[in-house]
């Protein structure tokens, strides 16, 4: 070889060795410092560069970007080492077998909405690329970062955020053609906050599929530490709660075809507590874990293998207002979302099962007037096959108030929405629930429990309306309540039972098979101020008005019960309005109405029966139709041998007089049909007799004792048909007032008219009340007789009453009859013939006297009874007509 060439060798090798590990450097550091501080806008410091020229290997140290406001570090390299190939200048591209980054260092400040520290560095010049330029191509290899951190400082929610321990490693990354079909396999991991997150996969970013596939891990992200950046709106607390994620993503980009993008992985939810802004709990939950098969796009559908939630808490609250707390958080973060929103198919999601263990449920009500509590624990949910767009089927069973039961399992569709379960609930009380209504309800639950057990459907018409029904059976048991003004017990049952249920709604319709009532008790009080407690059990709305009803328009369009039973059941009245107070007692009350339906050609059957005081029985029979627009009852009630000296309270007060003694009969008749009342009331009292004198000033000045002697037969005997009719739909119409307005008649004839009363039983007796004689005579007539005879019959048949005759003389007709009847037997002259006032009113006594001696003589009449009350002289005609010769009748 030439001298000349080896010596040029060696000074090269020389030059070249000296250029590059000492010379190229220097120029390197000063190169790089002057152009990242003029690009960058910052101050940029480099430690050292090292280079060796024969592996074109470099190794920058210390490197060192200050931020732009201040001289804190904005992004630091403690070591860079790239090492490039040869065959960068062959292949006309970038070809680099390692790069190693080593502590790597940023530090980002987040200082308002839309400006960071570095916004500056991500500004758009313009400049826009050449799509049709060929891509620079290039080859990296074997890229390691380690021992990274970022970071983060959030200013406007005075919150910091680190990322340490950072590497990442990649053993290439190239788009040359060699390349474009292999994948590469990176893998980055960290520890954000405290937490770790792994991810690793493989991809082909510069082949045209851009298949890429990664792995990502998440564990331990306290929820806690991220709530600022949750809407100020949105008003909740989390002291707890930590998530892990591990997702599966997959992306594709098939050729002409859309991208595919899947997701698969586990989410992870641990003792999460949810608290509102008053520090009151709303959701605790122990566990969940959502499992997922594949989330696909663009398909937009989502598989779920499993959600399961353990240990739930869910506590739901209602103010003073009536203001749900859930409700509330809803909304406002609905209010979050843009109300621009695009029409879009529903995202469907299939859920293999879910599965919720041992769940709790708390509702407080404090929105009535006592408030309300309920407590659902044990609750365990199972879901299987759900789909959103389809249905599925699920199971629910939980113990309520640590009393009660519920279980349910149900299959379910979306669209159109149906819904087929299995309902089995036992044990609730409606003493819980019951602040619901005793504000409308005067009542007390004191006890009770409410048991069902049957089939829950419901299902959508062609119209979207929900069509709803239940099958199954029902039992109240063991209730009892009291009325809630003076704590009276209302209304006790042993059981209440509907066997075989069937109701729904669109049609609305009822069908029972039978309704049975086991040892029941009601009790009726008249309180003290006069007022029934049934009245006053509903409460009445003095400004609410009755709604017009419109024709052709039914609630229920179709009632049927095969059977309503009655089973020793007993009805109390108390009055406390009277005193002393009165009470009785309908015990024994049994019997059926079979056949209740809303038909309009057909009528249930009554059978009932009872017994007052268990003594007077009762019976009910007949037929009614209570359910049709147009009430009918054709009934019959009969209540025999009711003692009437229980009553004296009653009759103390409004009669004056206590009863000794005596027995009250009914017998009822009442026909009601299309609104047209014809009912008989027959009223039988056997040995009626009243006691000592009340004064009270309620009592009547009309002559009770008088009109009860009269009604009297012979054998003590009181019989009063009172036949009442009228129409249902009169709103001034009223039985009890029509009866009570008979009686009151009754007794006011027995002092303006008492021989009229006596009519229905003595034909003729209205005509009783005097006795006519000829002017001029003392002597009975035929017809006279006649009546007296029938006088004499009803004062042996009523040997409590007692009769004035009071007899009567014309002072003109009388005088002239006697004057021509002298004048007639002595041949006087008339002008001498003289009758005095005294000649008449012994005239009228003598008349007065016939009339008794006559009632007499049958000697069946005490003449005690008989009382002749002085004679009167009349000097003109009655207004009748008739004349002023005549005696007057009057019982006492």
């Amino acid at each position: 070889m030439p001298k000349k060439i080896v010596i040029g060798t060696l000074v090269f090798i020389v030059v070249y060795t000296v250029f590059g590990f000492f010379i190229l450097p220097s120029i390197l550091k000063s190169i790089l410092t002057k152009n990242l501080t003029e690009s960058l806008h910052r101050t940029v410091s480099i430690e050292d560069i090292k280079t060796n020229p024969y592996i074109i290997s470099a190794k920058v140290k210390g490197l060192v970007i200050k931020d732009q406001q201040n001289q804190d570090i904005f992004a630091s390299i403690a070591e860079l080492y790239i090492n490039a190939q040869i065959e960068s200048l062959l292949k006309k591209a970038l070809v680099i077998k390692e790069i190693s980054v080593s502590k790597p260092y940023v530090n980002i400040i987040h200082k308002t909405s839309q400006q960071y520290n570095f916004s500056d560095l991500i500004q758009e010049n313009g400049a826009k690329e050449d799509t049709k330029k060929e891509p620079f191509r290039f080859y990296l290899g074997n890229i390691q970062v380690s021992g990274g951190q970022i970071n983060f400082f959030d200013l406007p929610k005075n919150k910091q955020h680190k990322a340490s321990d950072i590497s990442f490693a990649l053993l290439f990354l190239s788009n040359m053609k060699k390349s474009d079909d292999i994948f590469v396999q990176p893998y980055f991991r960290a520890n954000i906050n405290g937490t770790a997150l792994v991810i690793e996969g493989k991809s082909k970013p510069f082949a045209g599929s851009l298949e890429t596939v990664f792995n990502i891990n998440l564990k331990g992200i306290e929820i806690p530490y991220y709530m600022d950046y949750l809407p100020k709106e949105i008003e909740v607390k989390i002291p707890s709660g930590t998530l892990d994620a591990q997702a599966n993503i997959e992306y594709i980009q098939p050729r002409d075809k859309s991208p595919a993008f899947h997701v698969s992985g586990t989410l992870g939810l641990n003792n999460l507590k949810i608290y509102d802004t008053k520090d009151l709990p709303l959701i605790f939950i122990s566990g969940l874990s959502i499992k997922i098969a594949d989330i696909a796009f663009p398909e937009r559908n989502a598989h779920l293998s499993g959600i399961d939630i353990t240990n739930p808490e869910l506590y739901i609250r209602r103010d003073k207002s009536g203001e749900i707390n859930l409700n509330a958080i809803i909304r406002k973060i609905n209010a979050q979302e843009t109300e621009a929103k695009t029409e879009s198919q529903p995202f469907p999601i299939q859920i293999d099962q879910v599965k919720l263990k041992s769940g709790n449920l708390y509702f407080l009500d404090e929105s009535t007037s006592d408030p309300v509590n309920l407590a659902a624990d044990n609750l365990n949910i199972s879901a299987h096959n759900i789909d959103t767009t389809k249905g599925g089927m699920a199971e629910l069973s939980c113990r309520l108030n640590k009393k009660g039961m519920i279980s349910t399992k149900a299959i379910f569709a979306i669209d159109p929405l149906k819904c087929d379960s299995e309902i089995s609930i036992e044990g609730m009380e409606p003493a819980w629930v019951q602040s619901y209504f005793t504000d409308q309800i005067r009542v007390i639950v004191t006890k009770g429990r409410v048991s069902t057990k049957g089939t829950f459907t419901m299902k959508q018409d062609n119209m979207k309306h929900p069509q709803i029904s239940y099958k199954g059976s029902a039992v109240l048991s063991d209730f009892a309540s009291v009325d809630k003004e003076n704590k009276d017990d209302f209304f006790k049952i042993n059981t209440l039972n509907f066997n075989t249920l069937d109701a729904g709604f669109n049609p609305t319709y009822v069908d029972i098979k039978e309704i049975s009532l086991n040892d029941f008790f009601a009790g009726i009080v008249v309180n003290a101020d006069g007022k029934l407690n049934l009245n006053n059990v509903v409460k009445q709305d003095q400004n609410s008005t009755i709604p017009r009803k419109e024709e052709n328009n039914k609630s229920i369009e179709k009632i049927r019960i095969g059977k309503v039973s009655v089973n020793n059941g007993n009805i109390r009245f108390v009055d406390r309005s009277i005193n002393p107070n009165y009470s009785t007692e309908l015990v024994n009350i049994k019997g059926s109405i079979t056949g209740l339906t809303s038909l309009e050609t057909e009528a249930a059957k009554v059978e009932l029966s009872g017994k007052l005081d268990n003594t007077s029985p009762l019976s009910i029979t007949g037929s009614i139709n209570p359910l049709k627009d147009d009430l009918f009852v054709d009934l019959h009630t009969s209540f025999k041998d009711i003692d009437l000296s229980s009553e004296s309270p009653y009759s103390g007060k409004y009669m004056g007089y206590t009863i000794n003694k005596g027995k009250l009969s009914l017998d009822l008749k009442y026909l009601i049909n299309k609104k047209k009342l014809d009912s008989q009331n027959d009223v039988f009292i056997d040995q009626f007799t009243f006691g000592n004198s009340v004064d009270s000033p309620d009592a009547t000045s009309l002559p009770v004792s008088l009109a009860v002697s009269l009604l009297k037969d012979y054998q003590g005997k009181i019989n009063l048909k009172l036949p009442v009719s009228g129409r249902t739909d009169d709103p001034e119409f009223s039985v009890w007032k029509v009866i009570v307005k008979m009686l009151v008649n009754l007794v006011g004839k027995a002092a303006t008219s008492p021989f009229s009363l006596l009519t229905s039983l003595y034909p003729g007796a209205d005509q009783l009340s005097n006795v006519n004689f000829d002017f001029g005579t003392a002597d009975l007539s035929p017809q006279s007789e006649d009546k007296l005879q029938l006088l004499q019959k009803i004062l042996t048949d009523k040997p409590l009453v007692s009769l004035e005759v009071k007899g009567y003389a014309d002072k003109d007709k009388d005088r002239q009859a006697i004057i021509q009847y002298l004048f007639e037997k002595k041949k006087l002259s008339i002008d001498h013939i003289q009758v005095t006032e005294s000649d008449l009113k012994f005239l009228a006594e003598q008349r007065a006297r016939q009339v008794k001696n006559f009632l007499q003589k049958s000697q069946q009449i005490n003449p005690e009874r008989i009382f002749l009350v002085e004679a009167e002289l009349i000097s003109k005609e009655k207004s009748e007509g008739a004349g002023a010769a005549y005696v007057g009748l009057n019982l006492k």
